[in-house]
């Protein structure tokens, strides 16, 4: 929890470092939720795979929550 909050201080500027790091130690849904709760949706943690790619490659699925 500490390395977390000195990230957050330290690098509050680094464009998208937050996100990296809550992504990396799985807490992305416990911060989103608290700074959303109301229009947080767990799967937005992963894009969409784009259609040309899911084409191109039949072994690809849909990400959940984007079907």
């Amino acid at each position: 929890e500490a390395i977390l909050r000195e990230r957050q201080v330290e690098y509050f500027c680094e464009l998208g470092d937050r996100w990296y790091t809550l992504k990396r130690v799985g807490k992305v849904d416990v911060i989103t939720q608290q700074l959303r709760p109301s229009s947080w949706k767990s799967y937005a943690q992963l894009y969409p795979i784009p259609q040309p790619a899911r084409d191109t490659n039949p072994f690809l699925t849909q990400n959940d929550g984007y079907r």
